[in-house]
């Protein structure tokens, strides 16, 4: 049997962190009873949670799950007092401060193997200023970006989104109308750490694939829920896309990953389907080199053990099979009646 660990940040430590992810604690938990419970499904694998003694009581009903409760004196580093050289790890951690990038380091530092991006792409992906520069240099269509100390708000053409750079889940991101609401919101979020982006009319989605021995392969794509208001919110989303749109999806996503370095693991690309329907309009916009909440519906269409076969097994790599059907979830994995 191998162990392998889980370890997502929200759920590990949440009560300890930075307030403004408290609202991602229910997305970070519904993702780890998901995995975890995929993982307890192979018949070689020992899976290991580590979690806060607050969310402990949601993963005891699976007797195959093993639970390592996390205490406050770990929080600088979760993984310093595992003795387990070799077992695997999944890590997911927003990118919020260099989070992800630490976390996987500490975690091969431990010994661990990390099923996660290594340090080249994690450090392009965790950062969307060098996101946005790598795929000007790479040709990849992606909306107009500025820095916030490098742009005058009277110059600019709205509406415009504004974002941090190193951000998830939509958190503190913005949407804008005009200049006055550019400077407000300026003063509000501090220009060191922001930027702006043009904003790009059509449909959001997301496109997942899996990345191991140096091939890339592509999984489904879906259309993501999110309200823009004043403030953006991420709410879930809908899989799959309809042919036509899900072709045009993962040809953008995949496009998006071309040079990058060390891809491994489970990677997510959020982008813009145009209202072109020849696909001339479509952007990337975002890398997300660890798990997402998109998980949480493509289980539904693909088997989660077949899944997690796909990325940690060492046999041969086929292509999923797919249910037919259409999966609507909200970002806290409740799984809702959907409608084309």
């Amino acid at each position: 049997m191998q162990r392998i660990y889980l370890y997502e940040e929200l759920t590990a430590f949440g009560p300890f962190l930075d307030p403004a992810l408290f609202p991602l604690i229910p997305e970070g938990l519904a993702l780890s009873q998901a995995l975890t419970h995929d993982l307890s499904l192979l018949d070689w694998v020992t899976p290991t949670v580590l979690v806060q003694a607050d969310f402990a009581s949601r993963f005891q009903n699976n007797n195959q799950v093993q639970i390592r409760r996390t205490s406050e004196r770990e929080l600088a580093n979760p993984f310093q007092f595992l003795e387990s050289p070799g077992d695997k790890v999944l890590v997911i951690a927003p990118e919020n401060g260099g989070v992800l990038e630490t976390r996987v380091a500490q975690a091969t530092q431990a010994g661990l193997v990390a099923v996660n991006c290594g340090t080249p792409s994690l450090r392009i992906a965790s950062d969307k200023w060098q996101t946005f520069l790598h795929w000007e240099k790479n040709r990849v269509p992606t909306p107009a970006t500025w820095l916030l100390n490098s742009v005058d708000a009277s110059a600019l053409k709205y509406p415009l989104i504004m974002k941090p750079r190193d951000g998830a889940g939509c958190c503190d991101t913005f949407f804008l109308t005009n200049a006055a609401e550019f400077s407000r919101c300026k003063i509000l979020c501090g220009e060191k750490g922001f930027m702006a982006q043009n904003y790009c009319p059509g449909m959001a989605a997301s496109a997942a694939f899996i990345a191991k021995r140096g091939q890339i392969i592509p999984l489904i794509a879906g259309q993501q829920n999110i309200s823009i208001q004043s403030q953006i919110e991420y709410q879930g989303g809908k899989i799959p896309l309809p042919e036509e749109l899900h072709q045009r999806a993962m040809a953008i996503g995949g496009k998006a990953l071309e040079g990058l370095e060390e891809l491994h693991g489970w990677i997510g690309v959020d982008l813009v389907l145009g209202n072109s329907p020849d696909g001339k309009e479509d952007m990337a916009i975002e890398i997300n080199p660890r798990f997402t909440t998109s998980y949480l519906g493509i289980r539904e269409l693909i088997s989660g053990k077949q899944l997690m076969e796909l990325l940690l097994g060492n046999s041969p790599l086929p292509f999923p099979d797919k249910k037919e059907k259409l999966v609507s979830f909200q970002k806290n994995g409740v799984i809702i009646p959907a409608t084309p």
